[in-house]
């Protein structure tokens, strides 16, 4: 948690903290009396899974601001078709404008592309005109959903690199070290 959020307040993430976890957890193992090779792994093994789960909700915490980037211009769109709803001649406008088009010029704009628009696209705005950002995640088609969900695996994936693979073994050598006791023998 605690990496996670400092990834999202400082907007940056800290290798060294993953050390930090590692010292952290099996520290505390020891504290409460743990010790031998068994506490130690046990300990490495709490702080894989404690890197990784802070690596994750760093990324969750990333996906979650763009959700709401995500909603905020959704409820643009839904305003602003709202003012040429109707007007079925300013609809290859807006598609191009708004980002519904791949074509770069109204004038691009084809029939097939205004029969979608107006049979996918459009009871979509209209839904959601004036949802809450609550409203509007729990309408989120199911494929968009499991997308942002992929998106947190891969986020992770793209986020790992040399310097987080070095603090984090140093992280989960040191929970082995000190929650098996090694420390204070050495």
């Amino acid at each position: 948690m605690i990496w996670a959020a400092i990834s999202y307040f400082l907007n940056f993430e800290i290798g060294y903290i993953a050390w930090g976890i590692g010292f952290v957890v099996g520290f505390g193992s020891a504290a409460l009396g743990g010790s031998g090779v068994t506490n130690g792994a046990l300990c490495a093994g709490v702080a894989v899974l404690s890197i990784l789960a802070g690596k994750a909700l760093a990324v969750k915490f990333d996906i979650g601001e763009m959700k709401e980037a995500w909603y905020q211009e959704a409820m643009q769109d839904a305003d602003q078709f709202s003012e040429i709803k109707g007007d079925e001649e300013k609809y290859p406008g807006f598609m191009v404008n708004r980002g519904f088009s791949d074509v770069a010029d109204e004038s691009e704009v084809t029939e097939d592309d205004l029969r979608i628009f107006k049979d996918e696209t459009i009871p979509v705005l209209e839904r959601a005109k004036g949802q809450s950002y609550s409203e509007w995640e729990d309408n989120l088609d199911e494929s968009v959903v499991e997308f942002m969900d992929s998106m947190v695996t891969e986020g992770v994936k793209e986020s790992i690199g040399i310097l987080d693979i070095i603090f984090a073994l140093l992280g989960i050598v040191t929970a082995f070290k000190v929650g098996s006791g090694s420390v204070s023998e050495a």
